[in-house]
């Protein structure tokens, strides 16, 4: 399964992958846990788009113990906007928070589409 992946980024993605740096897991959902496990601590901030994922929330705000914290976007027409990021980053690291993580979803993935 690992060396088609590699295949395939290579042929689809120029992009050079090795094996070793490959972990296939069964969801995304899966893999958002175990970062947050492996990355943060007790009341750790973690950043992702508003709206997200309940399981993002369940599952590392929950069973992690993380701070999820939502970056609102514009949902007339949803994009990633590194300034609104930003300025959430610096809010909650001017609070004395520590920001571990900056999950980026898609926009239109939670809404289904």
């Amino acid at each position: 399964t690992k060396n088609a992946l590699i295949k395939y980024m290579a042929e689809f993605m120029s992009a050079e992958v090795r094996e070793e740096d490959l972990v296939i897991l069964p969801s995304s959902t899966s893999g958002y846990d175990m970062l947050c496990h492996c990355t943060c601590e007790a009341e750790d901030i973690v950043l992702t788009s508003a709206p997200t994922y309940a399981a993002l929330v369940r599952n590392c705000g929950s069973r992690a113990e993380c701070r999820i914290r939502p970056v609102e976007m514009n949902m007339e027409s949803p994009k990633l906007d590194v300034d609104a990021y930003q300025k959430t980053l610096d809010d909650y690291t001017v609070k004395g928070g520590i920001v571990r993580a900056v999950l980026i979803i898609n926009p239109h993935n939670p809404m289904g589409a």
